[in-house]
């Protein structure tokens, strides 16, 4: 007989089961990324406030770690905002829905619309709107 004997695992399942033997459940690199990104603004900001006069370089490199991490992070906080064209196709132009007020129509232009706009609504569309009563 060759091969793995039945029902034991292979490599790729040992692979997983040692990745998720490793990971602390209670870690989140997520939080992890906002603690660092915290911690960089937190030495820029200690920085600004010496005395003595900062260090530039050292403030703009705090800055700039900082901006590296929250530019990470920002997908998972902010999503991104989709541009979308609307527009129809050749086949299948855009049609615009415009209401009517139908109120300023009298009883007889209503009875002359009435099978215009059934002619419209087709077979099991909608049904016009029902005539005035007085």
């Amino acid at each position: 007989m060759k091969g793995r004997p039945k029902g034991s695992r292979n490599r790729r399942t040992l692979a997983r089961l040692a990745a998720q033997a490793t990971v602390d459940p209670g870690f989140d690199s997520l939080e992890q990324m906002r603690a660092v990104a915290k911690q960089f603004l937190g030495q820029a900001a200690k920085e600004q406030q010496k005395l003595d006069g900062m260090d530039v370089k050292f403030f703009n490199e705090c800055l700039l770690n900082a901006h590296r991490v929250l530019k990470d992070i920002a997908p998972y906080d902010h999503s991104k905002l989709l541009s979308i064209r609307v527009a129809g196709d050749a086949a299948n132009p855009l049609r615009t829905v415009q209401e009517l007020d139908l109120t300023r129509l009298s009883d007889e232009q209503l009875l002359t619309l009435r099978p215009i706009l059934a002619a419209l609504a087709g077979p099991g569309g909608e049904k016009p709107p029902p005539s005035r009563q007085n």
